[in-house]
Order: structure tokens, then C-alpha cells, then sequence
């Protein structure tokens, strides 16, 4: 009877350890980890990071992780799809420091480069506007949720970066967890505008 009790706790706390939930200052870490890397580090107090309130869009995460094959973990790709299977409001960014501001909708859909169809004069004044409202600020960034591998030792997410008028690009971020906190252990660039 003891070896059961032994077996079955020892077999619930691998399983435990094999599901730890990340938690909400994992998910900022590995933002802040993520952006570091790409944005530049996020400790300069006059800086602006710039980020749309709303993740990536469900479609765009699943076509960008198709492109990544097999250069990131089959497993940590089908997490990060899962974990973006409906677009949401992000979250975790307040953990943060530095100063933020949210872009909302109306204001996201007059600079998305793509978007810009009426002509670069159009957008470029779009963008005047955007660096007007937003001093400090390079240019936004929006990204997906995370996704992580099962024992929570892995991340991985996508970032677009908007910089102006076709500058910018798209990236899948891996990171690895250390002692020392989330580094980035791989970032896969996957598509430049």
C-alpha cells in the first residue's frame, strides 16, 4: 500500500512538473526578454514602447509559424498556435518598465503599412501624426500571445515591428529559461517590409 502511495504522489508531481503553468511575470519576462532583443533594452526612461492593445491576428501566427519548418521545436510551435487560436487583448505588458502607451484600433489601421494604399503621402502624414501623439516613440510593435513548451523551460512568440512606411518585419522569438531569467536562445526573422 505504501509503494502505491509512493508511486502514485511521485507520478503527480511529475506530472506537475511536466504542466507547470507559466506565470503572468514569466509571460512579462519573456516580453520583455523578446523586445529587448529586437526593440533595443527597454531601460532607457525617455524611450516609448509603442504597443497595439490587441495581439496578433489568429491567421498571421499560424502562417508565420509555417514558415519557421523545422529551425524551432515542433512541440513549441504548436504550443504558440494554440495559445493564439482567438485574437485578445494583451496582457502582462504593465509589468513592464518603461513607458508604454496602447494603440488602439483606429490609430493602428492609419499606419499598418499594408494598409497604406492610398499613396505614401498619405501614409507618411499618418505616421508624422503617429510620432506626433507618441514623442519618444520609434515606431509600435504588435505581438502574439505566448506559447511554451510543457515544463515551462521554453517560449516562443511572434513580434511585428512598424517603423514607418515599409520599415519594419516580422519575427519568431525563442527563448530558453537560465537561473539568471528568459534569454533569447533563437530569433528567425520571417518577413521584412
Amino acid at each position: 500500500m505504501r509503494t502505491l502511495l509512493a508511486c502514485t504522489l511521485l507520478f503527480a508531481a511529475s506530472l506537475a512538473a511536466c504542466g507547470r503553468e507559466p506565470s503572468a511575470a514569466d509571460v512579462a519576462q519573456v516580453y520583455r526578454a523578446a523586445l529587448d532583443s529586437l526593440c533595443g533594452p527597454l531601460r532607457d526612461s525617455s524611450a516609448m514602447l509603442v504597443v497595439a492593445a490587441r495581439t496578433l491576428y489568429p491567421p498571421f501566427v499560424n502562417n508565420a509559424t509555417r514558415l519557421v519548418g523545422s529551425e524551432a521545436p515542433a512541440r513549441l510551435i504548436e504550443s504558440l498556435r494554440r495559445a493564439n487560436r482567438a485574437d485578445s487583448v494583451l496582457v502582462h505588458f504593465d509589468l513592464l518598465p518603461v513607458r508604454q502607451a496602447f494603440l488602439d484600433s483606429a490609430t493602428e489601421e492609419r499606419v499598418v503599412p499594408l494598409k497604406c494604399y492610398t499613396g505614401r503621402e498619405d501614409c507618411d502624414a499618418a505616421w508624422a501624426r503617429f510620432r506626433a501623439q507618441y514623442p519618444g516613440a520609434t515606431g509600435f510593435v504588435v505581438v502574439s500571445r505566448v506559447g511554451f513548451s510543457r515544463d515551462a523551460g521554453s517560449a516562443a512568440l511572434v513580434v511585428v515591428q512598424h517603423l514607418g512606411f515599409l520599415a519594419g518585419g516580422a519575427s519568431l522569438v525563442v527563448l530558453s529559461r537560465t537561473p539568471g531569467g528568459w534569454r533569447v536562445s533563437r530569433v528567425i526573422y520571417l518577413v521584412l517590409f
